[in-house]
């Protein structure tokens, strides 16, 4: 009698584990928020909970999406500033404009990346 009380305990607990991540899942696709708190409360969670949990999946993605946007501003950066570095040491060194030809590819994949962030920072 014990060990059934145990068992159900643990699927409930495992039910509103997998509807916690799916409610993640949810978020990040940007499926509604009604339709998200609906989900969680078909699982089991009270509707106090689950508007409380959507709210705080949506602060945790934003959260996210703000810190990748900032990783790719950094990177970009840093491709933009070693591309015009090693341009400027080509030219520096050589007669030739081989500097630009060499490193444009790394200072436009930066500049994408930048502009990329920027956008993401801003969406």
């Amino acid at each position: 009698m014990q060990m059934d009380v145990v068992y159900k305990v643990d699927e409930n607990k495992e039910k509103k584990m997998l509807a916690e991540k799916e409610a993640l899942e949810m978020v990040s696709k940007e499926i509604t928020k009604d339709k998200t708190i609906h989900y969680l409360m078909e699982s089991g969670y009270s509707s106090h909970e689950a508007t409380n949990m959507v709210v705080k999946l949506e602060r945790f993605n934003r959260k996210m999406k703000i810190k990748k946007a900032q990783t790719r501003m950094v990177r970009g950066g840093i491709f933009i500033l070693a591309g015009l570095m090693i341009t400027i040491f080509i030219n520096h060194i050589s007669a030739n404009n081989f500097g630009f030809i060499t490193a444009g590819m790394a200072i436009l994949f930066g500049s994408i990346q930048f502009f990329k962030g920027l956008t993401l920072n801003f969406h």
